[in-house]
């Protein structure tokens, strides 16, 4: 993983986790954890061009459309907020849809490849099978949330990217809309448009 300040308590759990449950691996040769800048994670930086060559989508260019075409407005405190409650949910749909499909993916037949061939990544990981080497560790789950709880911030609060009180105004906002689906990326701009005016036609009338 990369070296953001924020996987310190990963680095502890996943250290702990190791000790109790792999204490017979050598953490020299298999480390609990390895922290190297992302620029240099290879599998995950590739997987960018994979997700544009899956949905044709270039989720930086069409987010900056709205700079661009000047439908946002970085100075506006509401403008702020909203694109901080849409967007985040928006993109959240998109990638959860590129891990079901890349994780559901079947990997050509290589015969000669070590590891397994012609399977889905999930079924691989799932069934492991000659000549793949299962290397899963059982651990109790209720270890793992114990361990979460101790961590000070809920995934809640980690995932909040607006106050309540503005998650409420933007709320009733999208319902005012008519809940539109979030699933369609470029259709995003449209939906902030059309919020931005209710909320502050909402905000006048007060």
């Amino acid at each position: 993983m990369d070296k953001g300040s924020e996987t310190g308590y990963i680095y502890a759990n996943q250290t702990g986790l190791w000790e109790a449950y792999a204490p017979e691996l050598d953490t020299e040769k298999f480390p609990p954890m390895l922290q190297m800048k992302s620029v240099h994670n290879t599998p995950i930086e590739g997987l960018w061009h994979w997700f544009l060559q899956t949905f044709g989508l270039n989720i930086k260019d069409v987010i900056r459309q709205g700079l661009q075409t000047g439908v946002y407005h970085p100075n506006n405190s509401v403008h702020q907020q909203l694109f901080n409650w849409l967007w985040p949910k928006m993109l959240q749909i998109q990638l959860d849809a590129f891990v079901k499909y890349w994780n559901n993916h079947c990997i050509r037949t290589q015969k000669n490849k070590p590891n397994m061939s012609g399977l889905t990544l999930r079924h691989a990981f799932t069934v492991p099978a000659p000549p793949t080497q299962d290397c899963r560790i059982p651990v109790n789950r209720q270890v793992i949330s114990t361990l979460c709880s101790q961590i000070p911030v809920t995934c809640e609060e980690a995932m909040r990217w607006v106050d309540d009180a503005f998650d409420g105004v933007a709320t009733r906002a999208y319902e005012a809309i008519g809940s539109p689906p979030l699933n369609k990326f470029l259709t995003g701009w449209d939906i902030f448009s059309t919020m931005v005016g209710i909320i502050n036609a909402a905000s006048t009338s007060m």
